[in-house]
């Protein structure tokens, strides 16, 4: 028993110490809740004593340079209402709104998450160590990089403008042709030849719909399925860690320019390549 005592001790002991430092570096969203909860525990436990593990709310306010900057006098107003400190105007003119102005960890913190300006201005700033140029002259190489990027992709946007233009004809054409009397009569004499309803039957735009209903069911049915089905592979595949077209399409993009410039950093030239989104066309 004296040895299952000191394990639960320990385990306490850890569980504390850890809400300690979690409640610590997340004092604006959690001290309040967790310092209550955290004094429950100890009382169940009846290990510490509240006034050792005790945390003062501190008002907070986020700056640019600083996550979060703590008021340990704070004003009245603050401590009452137990509200964060709202951001003065020195703070709001010292925030940083272009890619140039940021630091290097900010920057390395948004290309990771795949932001293209960020992406960008991170290989200008290799461009400017690896050449021993200045920002001016790295964006001249980077106007290049950019360039290659984009170059002799126009062959590879044929299926995306087919693809659009069928799915806008299709659209818009499939209109006249449900609930269009001329349209639907024309389009039954030259491919369906299927007998037409009394007059009488046809005199409102919905009964035309009902009489070509019979034969634009089948196939605007079969295609809704098709892409269905194609849209369920086409997850399967990326399940799978297969490149669908446009994955492979912008993989051999990256893997040129990477040959292309073999001075830089590779892992930053392909990361730059696959985050382009102004595909092919636009170069």
């Amino acid at each position: 028993f004296s040895s299952l005592h000191s394990y639960s001790t320990a385990a306490t002991f850890i569980t504390t110490m850890a809400l300690r430092s979690f409640v610590a570096s997340n004092p604006c969203r959690y001290g309040i809740k967790a310092s209550r909860s955290l004094r429950t525990y100890q009382n169940i436990s009846g290990i510490g004593s509240w006034n050792d593990t005790r945390f003062d709310y501190h008002p907070c306010v986020v700056t640019s340079h600083r996550n979060f900057a703590t008021d340990d006098k704070g004003s009245d107003k603050s401590k009452e209402s137990n509200l964060p400190s709202v951001p003065t105007l020195q703070d709001a003119k010292s925030m940083d709104f272009t890619m140039k102005s940021m630091n290097n960890d900010v920057l390395m913190i948004l290309a990771g998450m795949d932001n293209e300006p960020a992406v960008e201005e991170v290989l200008k700033r290799h461009i400017m160590c690896v050449d021993e140029v200045d920002y001016d002259g790295a964006e001249k190489t980077f106007h290049k990089i950019r360039a290659e990027n984009r170059k002799g992709m126009v062959k590879y946007t044929f299926p995306y403008f087919a693809g659009i233009s069928t799915a806008v004809v299709c659209a818009f054409g499939s209109i006249p042709l449900c609930f269009d009397y001329n349209a639907v009569h024309w389009f039954n004499e030259q491919y369906v030849t299927m007998d037409v309803p009394e007059p009488r039957d046809l005199e409102t735009w919905l009964e035309v719909g009902s009489w070509s209903w019979n034969w634009m069911e089948p196939p605007l049915g079969q295609v809704s399925f098709l892409l269905l089905c194609l849209g369920f592979a086409r997850s399967q595949l990326q399940n799978l860690g297969l490149k669908p077209y446009t994955g492979l399409i912008l993989q051999r993009r990256a893997n040129r320019l990477v040959e292309t410039f073999p001075q830089y950093s590779p892992e930053l030239v392909r990361k730059y390549s696959e985050c382009d989104k102004k595909l092919f066309i636009f170069s």
